[in-house]
């Protein structure tokens, strides 16, 4: 029987999680067929020994790819290309090896709203947070209501882990926006704003699954080149998109405004002189309050008072004032 859902998900090295996530897909409770697309990145781990021990129990519903060599490292769309291009199901459900899903009906709920609306391309909801290092769930729920693009290219509120999409899309995607051609860090966000060039998006308020927080992830890590790559290669697809769907200026601007408050924020943590006056160069041509654009640091810096009197040290140094 041909599945209505393919469930994708990327796995690398996530032996200790893997589980979690298999069985959260097993959970659900569906009036239709669904199927597990499992792509294990050449895990170093017992990662593909577990898929293996869930293969042979459910041979008629999980299908894995076992990578010899990881295809990551080379620069590979992972999701589009080892996974999407096998799918059978008219709709895609996203969630990697390290997140997984708590809610048995999570499918049935998104499913049977977006082949009541067709209007909606993409359907997403609400998650959990768990920070793996302390073994607790903070008590930040994540995922936000987005209405159009340009809402998306300032607030990416969509976690990927909770998303159900229409597979029709991946192949407008790959062709429009070429993502093969690109070095971006992230496969997802892109995808989210070419659906939302095309179709509505619906947020539904359920929690539905979690995100486990890890101390080194593609999204996030102690290392400033990593993150400071994530942070670029965010601002290089919002203004493609920008560019490609005529953004007005005003938005442009606004997405500008976070990205050099994220460099800042890292600037400032390491002391890269020239991060930090290419931000400054930006708040002057645009005649930016300063003041404003540092409210993310105050966020961060709020009860700590040394780390105040480095802000101020290095807003000194630079001649930043918090004033025009």
């Amino acid at each position: 029987m041909t599945p209505l859902v393919s469930i994708c998900c990327l796995t690398y090295n996530h032996g200790v999680y893997i589980r979690d996530a298999i069985e959260g897909f097993l959970i659900q409770k569906t009036t239709f067929p669904f199927e597990i697309l499992i792509h294990d990145d050449a895990s170093i781990d017992n990662t593909a020994q577990i898929i293996r021990e869930y293969e042979l129990q459910y041979p008629h519903l999980i299908f894995p790819i076992y990578q010899k060599e990881n295809q990551y490292s080379k620069g590979r769309r992972l999701t589009l290309r080892f996974n999407v291009t096998r799918a059978r199901g008219k709709y895609i459900a996203l969630c990697e090896g390290d997140d997984y899903w708590t809610d048995p009906y999570k499918l049935q709920k998104q499913v049977d709203f977006l082949e009541t609306n067709p209007e909606y391309g993409l359907c997403y909801t609400s998650a959990k947070v768990f920070v793996q290092k302390t073994s607790t769930f903070s008590k930040t729920v994540i995922g936000s209501p987005v209405e159009s693009f340009e809402e998306l290219l300032l607030k990416p509120g969509i976690v990927t882990l909770t998303t159900v999409f229409r597979r029709a899309y991946c192949e407008g995607y790959s062709s429009e926006v070429l993502p093969y051609s690109t070095n971006w860090k992230m496969g997802d966000y892109p995808l989210w704003l070419y659906i939302a060039t095309k179709s509505k998006m619906k947020f539904m308020e359920d929690i539905t699954a979690t995100y486990r927080m890890l101390e080194e992830s593609a999204s996030r890590s102690k290392s400033f080149d990593h993150n400071l790559d994530f942070a670029n290669s965010a601002f290089e697809i919002r203004n493609f998109f920008a560019d490609k769907f005529h953004v007005s200026d005003t938005i442009r601007k606004q997405y500008s405004l976070d990205y050099f408050c994220d460099v800042l924020s890292l600037a400032f943590l390491v002391n890269r002189t020239e991060l930090i006056n290419q931000a400054k160069l930006f708040f002057e041509v645009n005649k930016l309050n300063v003041f404003r654009s540092f409210l993310t640091l105050f966020k961060i810096f709020r009860n700590n008072r040394f780390a105040h009197r480095v802000l101020n040290h290095f807003m000194n140094r630079y001649k930043l004032s918090w004033y025009k």
